[in-house]
C-alpha cells in the first residue's frame, strides 16, 4: 500500500487512518519550541521526517499502545551559525515500537547540539525503542555534540543508541577533484550520497515529492 504524507504545522493536531502507512514532513521555524500532537490508531505505521536549520528546536511526542513510528531527523548546522535539536519521546502502553535516527550536518564555523532522548514510564510491556545517529562535519572547523539519554523506568523493554562521525576532509575532495570534477560539485556529490543513504528507508509517495525534498536540503545545506 503507497504511503499518504501530510506536511504538519506546528499547531494542528494529527489523526492517521488506520493501516494507511503515513509520512508526516516537519519543517520547524527557528526558535521552534513546540509539541506535536499525533493520534494513531492501533495498527498503524507512521514515518515523521523532521528538518531542523538554525536555532533551538524542540520536539515533544508522545507515543501510545501497539503502534510503530519511524522518525528521520536531519539537522543542518549553517556557516557560523549554532542549532540545537532535540527529540524527546515517551513510549508507553504495550507493543509499543520507536526508531530515530540523526542525520547531523555542520558545515564550515557552526556548531550543532543534537539530542534523542526516549522515556518509557512503570509499567509498558513489550516496548522498544532505538536512537541511531550519524553526522558530517565540512571543514575544519565545524563541530557537533550528540546527547543521548534513556530514561527507562521498566524491565520489559528493549533499548539502545549508537553514534558515528565522520568528516569530510581535504583529502577526499582532493580525490575527486583529481579526477577533474570542481570542488562545489564534490561538495555536493558527497552530502546528496549522504542524504540519500539516511533517507533510502522511507517509502516515498512518488519520485518527484522525494526529488524535491532532497533538492531544497542540499540547497540548504551548500546554497
Amino acid at each position: 500500500m503507497s504511503p499518504t504524507l501530510q506536511n504538519i504545522s506546528n499547531s494542528s493536531p494529527y489523526t492517521i487512518l488506520p493501516w494507511q502507512p503515513t509520512i508526516l514532513v516537519d519543517k520547524p521555524q527557528e526558535e521552534d519550541t513546540s509539541s506535536l500532537e499525533i493520534t494513531i490508531p492501533s495498527g498503524a505505521h507512521v514515518t515523521l521526517l523532521s528538518i531542523g536549520r538554525s536555532g533551538s528546536i524542540l520536539r515533544n511526542i508522545q507515543v501510545l499502545w501497539d503502534w510503530s513510528l519511524d522518525v528521520f531527523g536531519i539537522i543542518v548546522g549553517k556557516l557560523n551559525h549554532k542549532c540545537s535539536f532535540n527529540m524527546n519521546v515517551t513510549l508507553s502502553g504495550t507493543n509499543t515500537k520507536w526508531t530515530l535516527h540523526l542525520l547531523g550536518i555542520a558545515t564550515e564555523k557552526s556548531i550543532l547540539t543534537i539530542g534523542g532522548t526516549i522515556h518509557i514510564p512503570e509499567g509498558g510491556k513489550s516496548i522498544s525503542g532505538y536512537v541511531h545517529q550519524k553526522n558530517i562535519l565540512l571543514g575544519t572547523t565545524s563541530s557537533i555534540q550528540w546527547v543521548p539519554v534513556l530514561d527507562i523506568a521498566t524491565n520489559d523493554v528493549e533499548a539502545g543508541h549508537s553514534c558515528s562521525m565522520s568528516r569530510i576532509s581535504d583529502e577526499h575532495l582532493f580525490y575527486l577533484k583529481s579526477h577533474g570534477m570542481p570542488t562545489e560539485d564534490a561538495e555536493i556529490l558527497m552530502i546528496e550520497g549522504a542524504l540519500r543513504t539516511h533517507l533510502a528507508c522511507i517509502l516515498w509517495v512518488d519520485e518527484e515529492q522525494y526529488n524535491t525534498l532532497l533538492d531544497e536540503l542540499k540547497t540548504s545545506i551548500l546554497g
